[in-house]
């Protein structure tokens, strides 16, 4: 059997490990508030430098927004004066000149006839109303008018005697007009 030595005392110490779990742990709670505190004075000054550039662009945002407002009042009456002109450029661009045709007109009528009326569009659909003396003057009229090299179709509609103390005979004819004849020479 074994034996058993009661005056023998092996009685560990433990305070020795306890002191080293403590100063362990009390270290490490050290390490992070340290790095908690560094961490957290970081993030302040991050945000610092973050607010101050915020503020900076808003002012800047604001200067600039001035300056256009200050601008925009400028820019009104440039803007109105380019509207002006771009009205005036569509105008320019649709405006039919009649004085071509009614020289064309002019150069291809018989002298003893006389217009009533003349209605046309820029599509070149013309129609005239007038007197000629005689029924030979009509066709010299719709000779002179067939011969021009703006005016194509003339026909003939309708020829009447007037019915009025001056003798003659009352026409109505169309005839259809190039689209060059409407524009400027």
């Amino acid at each position: 059997m074994q034996e058993i030595n009661l005056l023998q005392s092996k009685v560990r110490d433990t305070t020795l490990d306890w002191q080293k779990r403590s100063k362990l742990s009390t270290n490490l709670l050290i390490a992070a508030l340290i790095i908690f505190v560094g961490a957290a004075t970081a993030l302040s000054l991050l945000h610092r430098r973050t607010l101050a550039r915020y503020n900076s662009v808003r002012i800047e945002n604001i200067e600039s927004q001035n300056n256009l407002n200050r601008k925009q009042q400028e820019l009104t009456s440039a803007k109105a004066f380019q509207a002006q002109l771009k009205n005036l450029s569509f105008l320019t661009n649709v405006h039919v000149y009649w004085s071509n045709f009614f020289d064309e007109l002019a150069k291809h009528t018989f002298n003893q006839s006389q217009y009533v009326s003349v209605e046309g569009d820029t599509t070149g659909k013309i129609h005239i109303e007038g007197n000629v003396a005689s029924y030979a003057d009509l066709g010299k009229l719709i000779l002179g008018l067939s011969t021009s090299e703006k005016f194509k179709q003339a026909k003939l509609l309708s020829a009447s005697p007037t019915s009025s103390e001056q003798a003659g005979y009352l026409f109505s004819l169309d005839l259809t007009a190039t689209p060059d004849v409407f524009n400027k020479k």
